[in-house]
């Protein structure tokens, strides 16, 4: 077995990158791409609004309606906070959690939207969903509330939920034109569609994955958490670190 880490010689050949999504080629196998690709759904950690504590609302939305939609907002995540299961504090501090405040009356005569940028805190962060809707309220109606965003991961003791995973969706190729032809296709008996198809018929066969040296990763993150490349490489870093506790047992 080498001592080499992996994730040190994997090639990159990055395809596409915009605002919400990187599409790039590993020179690597289907085993290695999937364990990227679990990586990334489900254990890089980010910001969310986990604890609201509403002190009035007298708008139409219930309480426990306003709480899930604030428990979805997208923070943006690019702020120094520890996770909560490596602080010593009992609830929250400075160093795991972003207080936010919430206080809006509606003065009005028209109907009035309670958005995401609505939210004060004392850490200046930005919020990555400022346009999200939060609520709405009629004439005279206010809402007032206090919730605490922490960092953790969806696979986490403490979570176990998505509002705390930034990437929202991996898919991953190794012969995205089927040139190999390993996907099976349907059978057609008209003359007409064999013409327009003629691999259709073909019978695909049994491929070893084992032999695939080339995937091609597509990766979609949340809007307003953080940019593409910069949460692939939080998961690099992370399958880095596992590897290395591997080659140092």
């Amino acid at each position: 077995m080498t001592n080499e880490n992996p994730v040190n010689s994997v090639k990159f050949e990055f395809i596409e990158l915009t605002e919400t999504s990187i599409k790039f080629a590993l020179q690597c196998n289907v085993s290695f791409a999937n364990g990227l690709r679990r990586i990334l759904l489900g254990e890089l950690a980010t910001l969310a609004i986990d604890y609201v504590e509403i002190t009035e609302n007298t708008s139409v939305f219930a309480d426990e309606m306003v709480a899930n939609r604030l428990g979805l907002l997208p923070l943006d995540d690019r702020i120094s906070l520890i996770e909560k299961d490596a602080c010593d504090c009992d609830e929250h501090c400075e160093k795991c959690a972003v207080v936010f405040q919430l206080n809006r009356t509606n003065n009005t005569v028209e109907n009035m939207d309670v958005l995401g940028r609505d939210l004060t805190n004392s850490h200046g962060l930005q919020m990555g969903g400022s346009n999200v809707l939060i609520c709405k309220l009629a004439p005279k109606q206010s809402i007032k509330l206090r919730c605490v965003a922490r960092r953790e991961s969806c696979v986490s003791a403490n979570s176990r939920h998505a509002k705390f995973s930034p990437v929202t969706a991996v898919a991953f190729s190794y012969d995205e034109e089927n040139v190999k032809k390993h996907t099976v296709l349907w059978k057609e008996n008209n003359e007409t569609v064999g013409e327009s198809w003629p691999f259709v018929n073909e019978d695909s066969g049994v491929y070893d994955l084992r032999k695939v040296e080339r995937v091609v990763m597509n990766v979609e993150v949340v809007e307003g958490v953080g940019k593409p490349k910069e949460i692939l490489k939080k998961g690099l870093e992370l399958y880095k670190k596992k590897f290395e506790r591997i080659l140092d047992a």
